[in-house]
C-alpha cells in the first residue's frame, strides 16, 4: 500500500526548526519513505490532500494511567486525599484484568486519534496493557504499580509478580515494548520497599524503573509528611539510583 499525503505543512522539529511548506509525505506499508518531495517512479494507490494542514511527529505520553479512562470525571469535587481514600483507591481494590483491558483499549484510541504514536504508563494488570500495546501499534513503557505496604494492598501482583512481568514483556510487540519498575509514591511505599525495588532492579537485567518526581500541592504535602524531600535526593538515599535508569514521573 502506497499512501501520499500531498501540499501538506510538515513541522519537522529538527534542531533548525526547519517548516516544509506544500510538502509531500511518502509512505509504502508502514514505511515514511520520503518527506519534501516525492520521490522518483513513486506511484500511491491513495492520495491526500494536505492543504490547509499541519504534518508533526508523533507524540509521546509521558505518563498517564492509561485504564483509568473508566474512571474518569468521578469526584472531581473533592480534594486531594479524599479523592483517593473515597473513591478511586475503592474502586481499583475491584479491578478486574479485563477492567484494565478495555480501559486501556479506549486510552490507545483516544492517544491515536489525537497523534500519539507511544506512552508511560503506571497502573495494574500491566500484562493486559500490553495485550493493547501489541494489538494498538503504539510503543509504550508499562509499569506494574507496587505499594510496597503489604501483599493484602497490592493489586494483582506483588513485587515478585512484577519482576515476572518485566522479564517477560521486555522487547514485546515487535520491539515497541519497554517494561520497566514502578513503585507507587514515597507518601505510600516506605523507605525500606524502596530499597528493595532499587535491589531487584539492579538484579534485574533488563529493568529499569518508573517513579514519581518532585511533587506539589496536597499530592507533595503527603510526601513530605510521610518522607521528607519527595524527590532525587529521596531515591539516592534508598539506593535506587546506582547503576539503573529510571524514569521521573508525576513530576507536577
Amino acid at each position: 500500500m502506497r499512501l501520499l499525503i500531498k501540499d501538506v505543512t510538515v513541522l519537522t522539529l529538527d534542531e533548525a526548526g526547519t517548516i516544509l511548506p506544500a510538502a509531500a509525505i511518502a509512505i509504502e506499508d508502514r514505511t515514511i519513505r520520503a518527506i519534501g518531495a516525492v520521490p522518483e517512479g513513486f506511484e500511491p494507490d491513495e492520495t491526500i490532500d494536505g492543504y490547509n494542514h499541519l504534518a508533526v511527529p508523533g507524540f509521546f505520553n509521558a505518563h498517564c494511567h492509561a485504564a483509568m479512562t473508566f474512571e474518569r470525571g468521578w469526584a472531581e469535587d473533592l480534594p486531594l486525599d479524599r479523592w483517593f481514600n473515597e473513591r478511586i483507591w475503592v474502586a481499583e481494590s475491584a479491578l478486574t484484568s479485563d477492567d484494565v483491558y478495555w480501559g486501556a483499549a479506549l486510552a490507545a484510541c483516544e492517544m491515536i486519534r489525537s497523534g500519539c504514536v507511544g506512552f508511560n504508563d503506571h497502573y495494574f494488570y500491566m500484562d493486559r496493557v500490553a495485550e493493547v500495546v501489541a494489538q494498538s501499534g503504539m510503543k509504550a513503557a508499562l509499569t506494574w504499580c507496587q505499594f510496597g505496604i503489604g501483599a493484602d494492598k497490592e493489586v494483582g501482583t506483588g513485587l515478585d509478580g512484577a519482576l515476572a512481568f518485566v522479564d517477560r514483556w521486555q522487547g514485546g510487540a515487535g520491539g515497541r515494548l519497554r517494561t520497566v519498575l514502578g513503585p507507587h509514591s514515597p507518601y505510600v511505599c516506605p523507605p525500606e520497599f524502596f530499597a528493595r525495588d532499587g535491589g531487584a532492579g539492579a538484579r534485574a537485567p533488563t529493568a529499569a524503573a518508573h517513579p514519581p518526581g518532585r511533587v506539589t500541592g496536597a499530592d507533595g504535602e503527603l510526601a513530605e509528611s510521610a518522607w521528607a524531600d519527595a524527590g532525587p535526593r529521596t531515591w539516592k538515599r534508598a539506593g535506587c539510583l546506582t547503576g539503573r535508569a529510571w524514569r521521573r514521573t508525576r513530576c507536577i
